[in-house]
């Protein structure tokens, strides 16, 4: 609302003689003149008066006064819109001949401060979250923050506003056991056959078949990754080829209750919870959804918008407006909700993409812009790959989520 007019005198605006046209219309006032040694003032030729014409009344966009919201006390509310008169000075010589006329600029004066109707105005909350990818501990989630907490990435404020980091945790199958990591791999073809509609039966048996005992035949999934993705990477392979053996006992007794009941489905409602409980306190929120977390992103996203809209409505408001983004990194799934980057070294999400017949988004890093790491052999991890501040995915990643925020 700055320099926001409450009230405006349009003819008081003029800088010529034209504005003793206003004195019919603009509120008008003398404020001095030429006197004499008593004090009187003078009508001589060289003598003049000082008139004030009120051109209205302004707000600077500043006010009386700041207290926290009780919801979130992050936020600060400001009230008590301040005002002030402006007022246009001129300099007369009426007696001199011809008459002669000087524009002396302007003078401002406080006035009352503006109350209701006027609205009170808060300051912005922002909220950066992280859905976590296969694979990870909670602990390596925790990492992940916190290099989107350091001060070259995003820091801790952003634009003079607190950035308040959570993380949105799919509970991974490696914190119960290693060879329980499978698990999350399967949580990926069940969430993706779901986006999928009719493909889920069909997605589903081909992969439970390869890994649940057919490891070796021609189509396998084992056999995918080495011949359409890994291309000879021995290390990976044997990497793959022990979980599967590891995996084989878990997974066939596993597999039809993650079919009927997908042991994420509590995340996703607690995801879901958090995010809409983070919009009633006034963050404005960019997701940052690495794999599988883009699967979990995507619905907490959802419930969210659908609840925002709800209550928008409710109320009589805006309903099209969306305080959260997306950003998506290494995506797992079918659908996205805002930009992504997905590097071609990737051989988790290349994986599925030979498998499922290309259905994965294109990659938006080549190898050429994305080489190869031997910290990060899978070229999938967020840290070890996507934010490694050496390499370009990193700073695309940044600017993305920086987008994100100046969109809300």
């Amino acid at each position: 609302m700055q320099d926001y007019w409450f009230y405006r005198c349009e003819p008081a605006f003029a800088q010529s003689p034209a504005i003793f046209d206003a004195a019919e219309a603009c509120q008008f006032r003398t404020v001095g003149c030429s006197k004499d040694s008593e004090g009187s003032c003078q009508d001589g030729p060289d003598d003049w008066i000082d008139y004030e014409f009120l051109r209205g009344t302004v707000s600077p966009g500043s006010f009386e006064q700041t207290s926290a919201w009780a919801q979130n006390p992050v936020i600060k509310i400001h009230s008590g819109l301040r005002a002030v008169q402006q007022w246009g000075r001129h300099r007369w010589w009426g007696w001199a001949t011809p008459a002669r006329y000087a524009y002396l600029g302007t003078v401002e004066e406080p006035t009352n401060s503006l109350s209701s109707p006027y609205p009170r105005c808060y300051d912005m909350a922002y909220l950066i979250g992280l859905f976590n990818g296969v694979w990870n501990t909670r602990k390596d989630a925790e990492i992940s923050v916190d290099a989107m907490r350091a001060r070259d990435f995003v820091g801790q404020t952003y634009r003079g506003v607190l950035v308040k980091y959570q993380l949105f945790y799919n509970q991974s199958g490696c914190n119960r056991s290693a060879a329980a990591c499978l698990e999350d791999v399967a949580e990926v073809f069940i969430q993706r056959g779901m986006e999928l509609d009719q493909l889920l039966q069909r997605r589903w048996e081909i992969f439970w078949e390869q890994v649940t005992g057919q490891t070796d035949a021609p189509q396998s999934f084992a056999n995918l990754l080495r011949s359409r993705v890994l291309n000879g990477a021995q290390t990976f392979i044997d990497w793959f080829d022990a979980y599967v053996t590891a995996a084989r006992a878990t997974v066939k007794t596993s597999s039809m209750r993650m079919l009927a009941d997908p042991p994420t489905s509590a995340d996703v409602a607690s995801h879901k919870a958090d995010l809409i409980d983070a919009g009633k306190k006034g963050y404005r929120a960019v997701l940052v959804a690495h794999s599988q977390g883009n699967l979990f992103a995507n619905a907490a996203y959802d419930g969210y918008l659908s609840n925002a809209r709800e209550a928008g409505a409710a109320v009589g408001e805006d309903t099209s407006y969306v305080a959260a983004n997306v950003v998506h990194v290494a995506p797992a799934s079918t659908r996205l909700i805002g930009p992504y980057v997905l590097a071609e070294i990737d051989l988790v999400i290349g994986a599925l993409r030979g498998v499922d017949g290309g259905l994965v988004a294109p990659n938006t890093l080549s190898r050429e812009d994305m080489l190869p790491s031997l910290s990060d052999l899978s070229g999938h991890t967020l840290v070890g790959t996507y934010l490694d501040p050496h390499r370009r995915a990193r700073e695309d990643i940044r600017q993305l989520v920086v987008q994100g925020l100046d969109a809300l």
